[in-house]
Order: C-alpha cells, then sequence, then structure tokens
C-alpha cells in the first residue's frame, strides 16, 4: 500500500514538475512585457498585490502554487532586469548605478568653451600689458608733472620775456635810399652771447610765402628783389636753457617807392665852371616834401655844409646829396658832374678835398 501511495505521489511530482517551470518561465515572460510597456514599475512591479501570495484562499502568484511553503516571495531576477543595457528603461540615465555621466562635470573648465566671459583663463587673471598703459608719455596722467617733451619747450610768457628787448627793424623805414641800394632787415636788442641762448636759425618769408633760412639775423632786399610793396616776417628757432623757443617778427614792410626820391640835384645856371667862378647847385621839387635835413657829397665824401638845400661851389667833379624828411627817411639823389673850362689867358688851380 505504501508502495502504492510512493508511486502515487512521484507520478504526482513527474506531472507538476513540467507545469512549475512552465508556470515560472510564463510569468516572467508576461513581467517582462509589463516591464517594456510601463517602464517606471520597474522597480516594483507589483506595487498593489505585496502581500496577496500570502492569501491561501486566492494564490495569484503563478510561481510559487503553494503559498503554505512561500520559499520564493520575490524573484531575486526581476530586480536586475532594468539594468539589462540591451533594453535600458530610463532614456537620460540608462545606467542608475551611474548617474552622472564622468565627462560632463569636466566641459566648463574646458578652455574651447570658457564660462568666465570676462577671465576665460582662470589660470591668468589679468592682461600683463594693461597695467603699463597709465605710464604712456603719450598719455600722461598725472597734470602737475606734464610730458618731457612739454618741459623741454619755452612758455609763450617765458619767451616773450626773453625776447621783451629784441626787435626787427627795416631800415629807413621801409624806404631804399636810392634805386641801386640795399636795405636790410636787423634782429636788434637780442644779446647771442648768452651762454645758455642758442639761435639755431631764422626762418625769413614774403608776402606769407617761405624765403630762405639764415643763420645770421640780417636779410638783405634788393630794389630790384621786388615790385610793389612787399610784408616780410622772421621766425626765430633756437634754446634757451636747454629749453626749446619759436619766436616770429611779422608784418615788416617794405616799400617799392620813397617819397623822396622825387628830388633832383641839379645846376641852377646849367653852366660849366669857367674861370673859376662858381655855380649853384640846388635840390628841385622839395616843396611838399617837408624836408628836415640835406647832407652833401663831393666824391662820396660828405661836406661840411648841412641843411641847406642848395651848395656853390666852383670846383669840377661829382656832387649829389642824401635828403631826410621828418620820419627819419632819406633818400640819395642823383649825381651831377661839374666840369671846369679854362680860359687862353689864364690857368685856374683848384684845389680839390
Amino acid at each position: 500500500m505504501k508502495k502504492k501511495k510512493k508511486k502515487v505521489l512521484i507520478g504526482a511530482l513527474a506531472v507538476l514538475a513540467p507545469l512549475t517551470i512552465a508556470s515560472v518561465v510564463t510569468a516572467a515572460l508576461i513581467l517582462k512585457k509589463r516591464n517594456k510597456k510601463n517602464p517606471i514599475e520597474h522597480v516594483n512591479p507589483n506595487p498593489v498585490e505585496p502581500t496577496e501570495p500570502t492569501d491561501p484562499a486566492q494564490p495569484t502568484d503563478p510561481v510559487n502554487p503553494n503559498p503554505a511553503e512561500p520559499t520564493e516571495p520575490t524573484n531575486p531576477v526581476e530586480p536586475t532586469q532594468p539594468t539589462d543595457p540591451a533594453e535600458p528603461t530610463d532614456p537620460v540615465n540608462p545606467n542608475p548605478a551611474e548617474p552622472t555621466n564622468p565627462v560632463e562635470p569636466t566641459q566648463p573648465t574646458d578652455p574651447a568653451e570658457p564660462t568666465d566671459p570676462v577671465n576665460p583663463n582662470p589660470a591668468e587673471p589679468t592682461n600683463p600689458v594693461e597695467p603699463t598703459q597709465p605710464t604712456d608719455p603719450a598719455e600722461p596722467t598725472d597734470p602737475v608733472n606734464p610730458t618731457p617733451e612739454e618741459s623741454k619747450e619755452l612758455t609763450p610768457e617765458e619767451t616773450n620775456l626773453l625776447f621783451q628787448n629784441a626787435s626787427a627793424i627795416v631800415e629807413n623805414n621801409g624806404y631804399f635810399t636810392s634805386t641801386t641800394g640795399v636795405l636790410n632787415i636787423n634782429i636788434e636788442g637780442l644779446d647771442n652771447s648768452q651762454n645758455n641762448l642758442v639761435i639755431n636759425q631764422y626762418s625769413w618769408s614774403s608776402n606769407n610765402e617761405f624765403l630762405k633760412n639764415t643763420t645770421v639775423p640780417k636779410l638783405q632786399i634788393q630794389y630790384s628783389d621786388i615790385e610793389i610793396d612787399t610784408t616780410y616776417s622772421v621766425t626765430i628757432k633756437g634754446t634757451y636753457n636747454n629749453k626749446i623757443f619759436v619766436k616770429t617778427f611779422d608784418n615788416l614792410i617794405v616799400h617799392k617807392v620813397n617819397p623822396l626820391s622825387e628830388v633832383i640835384l641839379q645846376n641852377r645856371d646849367n653852366v660849366i665852371i669857367t674861370n673859376g667862378n662858381p655855380i649853384t647847385l640846388i635840390l628841385n621839387k622839395t616843396t611838399n616834401l617837408d624836408l628836415s635835413r640835406t647832407h652833401w657829397f663831393y666824391f662820396n665824401k660828405k661836406l661840411d655844409q648841412i641843411g641847406s638845400s642848395s651848395y656853390e661851389t666852383n670846383r669840377p667833379g661829382t656832387y649829389y646829396a642824401i635828403v631826410f624828411d621828418n620820419e627819419g627817411s632819406s633818400w640819395k639823389t642823383n649825381e651831377l658832374e661839374l666840369n671846369l673850362t679854362i680860359s687862353k689867358t689864364q690857368t685856374q688851380v683848384l684845389q680839390l678835398i
């Protein structure tokens, strides 16, 4: 009898064993499909019925059909299914064991994509060139201490003080003394002997056009150099106490025509010297000129007689006069040649001065 029961039990187990294995496989497939439909429930596959497998009346767990022997309350394989790399359930983080991407924390420090727009390279916080910009002599930051270039120049006040006794003078009030004469413009009153004063050049201009540079404080102008009244200027460049200065004298007028040029020297009687008889030389066209004095010359030698508009002589030779007006301007008259005639009966000897 016992042997018969034992055979029956073995037969039952043989029948149930395939069913149990089939149930486990079926349950695994069902659970896998459920996980695909709802990937959020992979952590707890059955959150609603955790205690139902313990109810002997309603065994809902196909894996464990015998509630009296709950040897497998949970499927130890199921929690590992979400970690299957072939079918990740979390598209953001497919591997829950690695919540963050180890490469991402290093991206902010990538030099190609700096996060700080002001200082892209934290290893170099400042630009080494920038601190030196305030010392640029072209942009001084200290108004009290000017740049070296400024300190090497005399101020306009200092320049005027240096030239307070100097002036540019046009000879004869800007009038030529004759049609063959030379007129000078001179710089006067400047002490060039001072050791701390150096004149580099005098730059001359005529009617605002550059004329020439000289190293002497004088400009000579020929009567034939100008056709009309002309205005000259001179710019003096040099150093004083190692400081540069520039000084200009302008409005220096040179006249083409001298009003005294109307004066003419004549032989009053238009005669020659005969037998020692004197003749008279006179200045003509002097009425409206207001002459102040006259100097008489005989062979370029100045005679003693001054101030008269006429001169009497019995000596042959060349005569001329220089006349002056009340302004101090002068003019050399034309030259007059006197000849001597000696008679046959008388010989006259003239003593020349």
